[in-house]
């Protein structure tokens, strides 16, 4: 008994078979263009079919440029051999993968001469690049790692000597996933690195710089790593203003007393500065030799400079005003008797009493110095700095806006009086 079965001429009509293997091993690793080309191709291999990349461009619905891509991806990943001829047609083989998966591939004893195709030749360098990495990692790589691998020339355009001083790196840094190194290199290609010496560059300043960014962390008593925001920061104060470490030690050195330091404030402190000798033509990073402690002991001595003048016209007011000091005498002893009923949480009709002599004398004292020719606040203590009192530091226990001045002035002081830092 014979059999036949009748042939499908619509091959739309057909099935188009896929291995197992194209769909666990090499599915999960292309793009969904890259997907339809190569299961058209299938389809048309299947039934013997011809057709031109702009064809099958317009049945898939890509541009036709993503057609080349995907037989250069097809091919590194070993699914399809390609062969090019001279008047650039190109003929794609679509391999057996179980067979060049598991087994070496076979050998194609068709002439290429006589077919007018010539395959391209191996790169000696992606070649030596395995070598090294295997001799590095010490050990093969296997199939899917080649792939991988081969997607960072084909889709990141990573050179052998990136991939390979990535391995280095991952390497000296105890990591040897394939994984990890895919991300080195990544990172290092968007960067623009391409060459052996330019990653050489890299990691010197980006050590330098981690250094850096340590250095300031610890200046403000962070043990932690920076954010990205922070990072960010201080990449501005380095490339885009040049600040040199000492110059951000002395803005770092201005958060002293507050108690929570952060880098907006710091950031403020810079960007002052830079505005300031930009608009006077100056360096920013011109050094200021006054040390935190200087500065702290400049503003004790005007401080006490500011109290002492303030005693002195205080005797002088006593000696032309007699009764000043009598009234500076009760108004203290009342001041003593408030804070006490304050304390003890006394109130009532002596409170009010207290308080409104307290004032009487005042209004007294006021007049007596007036008719006196002497301005009614000529006793009251002279501060440089109204806003600290001279202390450095203002109501919110930040660093006050009168220190750049104090700095200037300290800077004198420390010299006319031989002051070491």
């Amino acid at each position: 008994m014979k059999f036949s079965r009748e042939k499908i001429r619509d091959i739309y009509l057909s099935d188009t078979r896929l291995d197992n293997l194209f769909i666990s091993e090499y599915m999960p690793m292309a793009s969904g263009d890259f997907l339809k080309v190569y299961i058209y191709a299938q389809m048309c291999a299947e039934h013997g079919l011809e057709i031109s990349d702009e064809l099958m461009a317009s049945q898939l619905d890509i541009p036709v440029s993503r057609i080349g891509e995907a037989w250069r991806f097809w091919e590194s990943a070993g699914a399809v051999k390609c062969r090019r001829a001279g008047n650039g047609e190109t003929s794609v083989e679509l391999l057996n993968l179980r067979e060049h998966f598991y087994h070496e591939p076979l050998t194609d004893d068709t002439p290429k001469e006589a077919e007018g195709f010539e395959e391209e030749p191996e790169d000696e360098k992606i070649s030596a690049m395995y070598g090294e990495i295997e001799a590095s990692l010490g050990r093969s790589l296997s199939s899917s790692e080649l792939r991988d691998i081969a997607g960072w020339i084909r889709d990141w355009g990573a050179s052998s000597e990136i991939i390979t001083s990535a391995v280095k790196y991952s390497l000296s840094r105890k990591k040897d996933s394939i994984k990890y190194i895919g991300k080195i290199v990544l990172s290092w290609t968007e960067k623009g690195l391409n060459t052996e010496e330019d990653v050489k560059e890299y990691i010197a300043d980006t050590d330098e710089r981690h250094s850096r960014y340590r250095t300031v962390m610890n200046m403000l008593g962070l043990s932690r790593n920076p954010t990205e925001f922070e990072t960010d920061i201080m990449d501005r104060w380095f490339d885009e203003y040049g600040l040199t470490m000492e110059k951000i030690r002395e803005a770092c050195a201005r958060t002293t007393g507050i108690s929570n330091p952060n880098f907006n404030y710091i950031d403020k402190v810079i960007k002052n500065w830079k505005e300031k000798s930009d608009e006077a033509g100056t360096d920013v990073n011109e050094h200021h030799s006054v040390s935190m402690s200087v500065l702290n002991r400049y503003y004790d001595y005007l401080r006490e400079k500011a109290e002492k003048e303030a005693a002195e016209r205080l005797e002088e007011v006593y000696a032309k005003i007699p009764e000043i000091k009598e009234i500076d005498g009760e108004m203290s002893s009342i001041g003593i008797r408030l804070s006490k009923a304050l304390i003890q949480k006394e109130s009532g009709e002596d409170g009010r009493a207290l308080r409104e002599r307290m004032e009487t004398l005042r209004a007294d004292r006021a007049y007596l110095l007036a008719e006196n020719n002497f301005d009614i606040e000529y006793t009251e203590i002279r501060y440089a700095c109204p806003k600290c009192s001279d202390t450095g530091i203002n109501e919110m226990g930040g660093r006050c806006e009168c220190m750049q001045k104090r700095i200037r002035e300290a800077e004198i002081w420390q010299k006319e009086n031989g002051i070491r830092n």
